[in-house]
């Protein structure tokens, strides 16, 4: 009886331990501006060759602000007041808005990019209908 007793007394004690932390982060919190991995880099796709043209896709982050180019592109996609979610497993969900020729308020435009290390990511524009030109792996 007294090895139960004293075996629930260590039980609740460390329950009690655990219980009463807090966690201050939140992996299913949405951040503002551009997670720390990507902050200030250029990041450059491989090269696709269609009748004699040469062109690649390339992202450059800003602090608060990120710049698209897909493979043949006219316009450049400046998306601002990014947004992130952490998926896990090195995965963000990027939401943000374009003005550049666009109706009041802007367009929503949806990135999912996969940081593998310091020179190589993966990018996929949700929100682009061509997949072709815009999911790559980027290299600095």
């Amino acid at each position: 009886m007294k090895k139960i007793m004293v075996t629930l007394a260590v039980g609740m004690g460390m329950f009690g331990v655990l219980g009463g932390s807090t966690i201050t982060a939140s992996a299913a919190k949405v951040h503002t501006g551009i997670p720390k991995v990507f902050r200030n880099k250029t990041y450059k796709a491989k090269t696709f060759h269609e009748e004699g043209l040469a062109s690649h896709a390339s992202i450059k982050f800003g602090t608060k602000a990120m710049r698209y180019t897909p493979a043949f592109a006219i316009d450049v996609y400046t998306t601002y007041k990014v947004k992130y979610k952490y998926l896990g497993k090195h995965t963000y969900y990027l939401v943000g808005r374009i003005y550049g020729n666009a109706p009041e308020g802007g367009i929503p435009w949806r990135y999912k990019i996969k940081y593998y290390n310091a020179h190589k990511i993966y990018a996929k524009d949700l929100t682009f209908a061509n997949p072709r030109y815009t999911n790559f792996i980027f290299r600095r």
